[in-house]
C-alpha cells in the first residue's frame, strides 16, 4: 500500500506535531480555489479538532480539513482539500506555530520580522529576555489563533 505525498501542498496540517496542537489553535488561512467562485480568496480558519488526522494518509484518505469562515454573513465549515488552501505570511499581531524545522509545533509570539528570519519567543513569554528569542525563517510560520494555553 503506499502513501500520500507527505511533502505536498499543505500536508504540514498533518504532520504529528502539528496535529498533536489542532486542539489548541486554528490556522489561519483562505481559500485559494473553490467551486464555488465568490468563495475563492475568503479568509478562514481551520477547525479545532481533538482527532486530526496524522501522516502518513493512505491513498484511501482524501487530504482534506474541516475549514470554517463567514460568508455573506453566515458561518460556514466544510471539509476542504488541503491543497485548495493558503496560509497567511508571518506578521506581528498574533501567534503562529513553527510549522517547519527544529522548532515545528512550537507556537510563538513575533518579536521582530527581518527578511527571511523572524525573532520569535515561546508563546506567553517575555520578549524582553534576550535569552527568550529564537530565530525561526519567516516562510516556516503560520499565523494562529490560540483557543487555550499550549
Amino acid at each position: 500500500m503506499s502513501i500520500k505525498d507527505e511533502n505536498g501542498v499543505n500536508m504540514w496540517l498533518f504532520a504529528e506535531k502539528i496535529a498533536s496542537i489542532r486542539d489548541k489553535v486554528r490556522f489561519d488561512m483562505r481559500i485559494s480555489t473553490h467551486d464555488v467562485a465568490r468563495l475563492c480568496n475568503v479568509q478562514g480558519y481551520t477547525a479545532l479538532t481533538n482527532t486530526p488526522l496524522v501522516l502518513p494518509l493512505p491513498p484511501t484518505q482524501p487530504a482534506v480539513i474541516d475549514f470554517e469562515y463567514t460568508t455573506r454573513g453566515s458561518e460556514r465549515k466544510e471539509s476542504i482539500p488541503v491543497s485548495r488552501l493558503v496560509r497567511r505570511e508571518a506578521h506581528t499581531g498574533c501567534p503562529h506555530v513553527a510549522i517547519r524545522g527544529e522548532h515545528m509545533g512550537l507556537i510563538v509570539d513575533i518579536s521582530s520580522l527581518a527578511g527571511e528570519n523572524t525573532r520569535v519567543v515561546r508563546f506567553g513569554e517575555s520578549k524582553r529576555k534576550k535569552s527568550n528569542i529564537l530565530v525561526i525563517r519567516s516562510a516556516d510560520l503560520a499565523p494562529v489563533q490560540v483557543h487555550s494555553s499550549p
